[in-house]
């Protein structure tokens, strides 16, 4: 099986964040501060994630990706060569006749200077008197090459053009889906909280002017990600083909695996494993009741843990860690002819200590009775998952003694 290009996946994947939501999107916390329309915060906070010498753990990704930006819109004609120990980028910086709000410079090198908008429009020729001014803060304009003098006036979609032309223009949808685009590809270990600064700012951005951060379309959400599937068509094939292999490979090995090389705490002799199909189990030797002596588990009343080499679970980062009763529907006429399985779930319900060590209550199916359910996330790997599954037995130990209990007190011995 093929690799996808990580570029193209990490292209649809910032594409598909990008999109706007099915249902209606979750509040910002500036939305639930009042500030998310203050262009002063949307300044401090932009200045923040493009400074390369700020602790948010992105290095330097967010201002590539924002000058990328200026570079493919036309507002700059090539992305300009910097060094991350000498790069400035300040906020509120004097010019002659003002502040503008952003300027990021390679001293004596180019600058970018940005006027920004989020609701409002241009004071009073304003643009006109910073593309005018001779300083930049302490420097002199004509230190720089003129080549390399860049205005920029960033502004909403549909907004006001700026009254000088040397301003060239780029808007809020535009750089919103290039900062997502700089935690969708990184090119370095990025930290956690970075990420999701970039991502709350972005979707502030796209709650305010209800827009998605994709490219502009009239379609419906739906109609705009079913074209990106078909777009995406065979890398995501290849993907979902990755998953049943691995599937179908680890339900031949995962006995082996789990108890040898993961070799989980508390495990012994007592303890067994066995495959169904797509469904591993782990039981105990006390948990199987047959009257008519050892044989198959299959024609025996047992009561296992399981969980399913499940390919939509597995895609969604989930292992499913189920008790189950299963086998015969009743033992020979031990509990009068009742169904085993709904008899053992039961005596699970009314009974206090298993109520004590049950992680979650399971609904019934249709061919197995699940007395409880536990969900664990993260799974991406297959290490994950191996150590998932430690994990999930581990945690799930202290019901053995209480449905071991359950079985001698309830089940009377042939």
């Amino acid at each position: 099986m093929g690799s996808p290009h990580r570029g193209s996946l990490s292209l649809l994947r910032s594409e598909v964040e990008s999109l706007p939501p099915l249902e209606e999107s979750q509040k910002t916390l500036l939305s639930l501060a009042h500030r998310a329309n203050q262009e002063v915060v949307w300044n401090r906070i932009l200045k923040y994630l493009l400074d390369p010498s700020e602790g948010h753990g992105l290095d330097n990704d967010v201002l590539r990706y924002f000058l990328a930006a200026l570079n493919e819109e036309g507002v700059i004609d090539a992305v300009p060569v910097w060094r991350s120990d000498t790069i400035q980028v300040e906020d509120q910086v004097s010019m002659d006749d003002g502040e503008v709000d952003l300027v990021i410079r390679e001293p004596g090198e180019w600058f970018i200077c940005i006027e920004m908008k989020v609701w409002a429009s241009e004071g009073t020729n304003q643009t006109i008197k910073y593309a005018r001014s001779d300083s930049i803060d302490d420097e002199n304009v004509d230190d720089y090459p003129e080549a390399n003098q860049h205005y920029v006036y960033l502004t909403r979609p549909s907004g006001d053009k700026p009254s000088s032309e040397e301003f060239k223009t780029i808007t809020w949808d535009t750089v919103s889906r290039h900062l997502r685009r700089s935690i969708s590809e990184p090119s370095t270990n990025q930290s956690a909280r970075g990420q999701a600064q970039v991502r709350e700012f972005t979707d502030t951005i796209n709650n305010q002017f209800n827009l998605h951060m994709g490219p502009q379309s009239n379609k419906e959400p739906i109609e705009d990600r079913i074209e990106l599937y078909h777009e995406y068509r065979n890398e995501i094939q290849n993907l979902e083909t990755a998953f049943e292999e691995f599937c179908k490979e680890e339900a031949q090995r995962w006995e082996g695996v789990f108890t040898g090389e993961y070799d989980p705490k508390g495990w012994s002799d007592e303890w067994n494993t066995r495959t169904a199909g797509s469904e591993g189990q782990i039981y105990h030797q006390d948990w199987v009741v047959d009257p008519n002596g050892p044989g198959d588990l299959s024609h025996s009343a047992f009561v296992h843990f399981e969980f399913k080499f499940d390919p939509d679970n597995l895609q969604r980062g989930q292992l499913q860690f189920i008790l189950s009763v299963t086998g015969r529907k009743d033992i020979s006429g031990i509990l009068d002819d009742k169904k085993w399985a709904s008899k053992m779930s039961e005596f699970c319900e009314n009974s206090d200590e298993f109520e004590a060590v049950m992680p979650e209550r399971a609904e019934t199916t249709r061919k197995q009775v699940h007395i409880s359910s536990k969900t664990y996330e993260g799974v991406e790997n297959r290490t994950d998952f191996y150590e998932t599954l430690v994990r999930a037995f581990e945690e799930h130990r202290e019901m053995r003694s209480v449905v071991t209990e359950l079985i001698e007190k309830n089940i009377p011995k042939a």
